[in-house]
Order: C-alpha cells, then sequence, then structure tokens
C-alpha cells in the first residue's frame, strides 16, 4: 500500500542526515506518522514551538545532494564494471560522522531527553542503514551482498546505536552508550576503509580519526 519499502526509509536517512549537514542542534524526532509534509522539529527545540523543519522539502533536498532521485544506492548495477562513489555511500559517511554529536549529547546530563527521543526515531527504522550498506556492497560484488562481512560492520553498528535506547531510559549509564556509540563508530571505520574509495580525502580522514 506504501510502494516501495526502501523509499519509505527515507525518513532515519534525513533525521541523521541533518545532523551531518547542520551539526548536533539538527538531531530531530518526527511527530508522527508517514504524511509527505510531516512536519520535523530539532532536537534543540523540542518542548518549544520553534525550529520546524519541512520534511517534504527536506527530503527531496537530500536526495538532490545525493545527486539522484533515490535516496539509496541501487543494487543493479554491474559489479564487473562499477567503479566505487563518494556519493553512494554518502549517508553512511553522513552515519559515522553525526555519531559525534550523540555522544556530545550523551554526555550532557542536561540533553537526556532530546537524546532519548532522537535514538527512539532511529529506532523506528533500524534497518535502513544496513539495507543501505547491503546495496552499496551489492553493487561492487556479484553475489551475496548479505553475507559480505561489510554489511555486518553496519548491521552490528545499527544494533549498537539502536541499543542506547534502552540502556539510557531510567538515567542508565552514559559511560557505556558512549562506548556502545564509539564502537559503532569504529564499524562504520571499517566500512568505508574498505569500501573501495579509501584514497577519498573525507573517507580517509575520518577512518583515520576513527580507528577500528
Amino acid at each position: 500500500a506504501f510502494g516501495n519499502p526502501l523509499t519509505m526509509r527515507s525518513s532515519v536517512l534525513v533525521l541523521l542526515y541533518a545532523i551531518a549537514t547542520f551539526g548536533a542542534e539538527a538531531f530531530v524526532t518526527p511527530s508522527g506518522g508517514f504524511s509527505p509534509r510531516q512536519k520535523w522539529t530539532s532536537l534543540s527545540t523540542c518542548g518549544g514551538t520553534s525550529g520546524e523543519i519541512d520534511r517534504g522539502s527536506f527530503v527531496r533536498t537530500v536526495a538532490l545532494v545525493a545527486g539522484g532521485s533515490s535516496l539509496l544506492p541501487s543494487a543493479a548495477a554491474n559489479a564487473a564494471s562499477y567503479t566505487p562513489r563518494y556519493e553512494d555511500l554518502r549517508q553512511l559517511y553522513g552515519l559515522g560522522a553525526s555519531l559525534d554529536a550523540l555522544v556530545d549529547k550523551i554526555g550532557d546530563e542536561s540533553q537526556r531527553r532530546r537524546t532519548l527521543d532522537g535514538l527512539h526515531s532511529f529506532n523506528g527504522d533500524p534497518s535502513y542503514f544496513p539495507m543501505y550498506a547491503r546495496n552499496y556492497v551489492g553493487k561492487v560484488v556479484k553475489r551475496n551482498a548479505d553475507g559480505d562481512a561489510r554489511t555486518g560492520y553496519v548491521r552490528e553498528a545499527a544494533d549498537l546505536i539502536g541499543s542506547c535506547e534502552e540502556l539510557l531510559e531510567g538515567g542508565g549509564d552514559g559511560d557505556e552508550a558512549i562506548r556502545r556509540i564509539r564502537r559503532a563508530q569504529a564499524l562504520i571505520s571499517r566500512f568505508l576503509a574498505e569500501s573501495g574509495l579509501e584514497d577519498n580525502e573525507r573517507v580517509s580522514a575520518f577512518v583515520a580519526a576513527h580507528p577500528y
């Protein structure tokens, strides 16, 4: 009834792409539903009346920045002829970069509620980034992208990020949550290091800053 399930998963991409693009204060949470005109609110203004971002416009903007109409890299490309492109994994790079802002929020007790709201939104579609990674790997290898170790790195990273919501509920262990986020960041770094784009300036800088 909702069309291609991959395109439905753009909500989490928009959520975390906002952090990477606009900084820590752009960690957003949905007001509910999948309406194409849904409003998204910055965590810096949760509980207030300002800071609303029109989701329909933002999704179109992210798609344009990504260089195409699809927010996910196509898995249909011929692996033998495919040349890895930064544009095809930039959302994973953005996720990894955004986690620095999330660590800062976890370390600030006054930001705990906003952090939990953001993690709750992430857990609304926890398979988005693993599928994004699988589609990228599917362009590089001829078969079994699901079983490729690189897809596994991102799957584990998403599990670690998502697990922090339950951990932090009720004033849980912030130090352990930070360890999990840093581990997730290292797994994303490993994915990027093995992506075929290790010579890309942004990728190499991220890998150097987040050893695995």
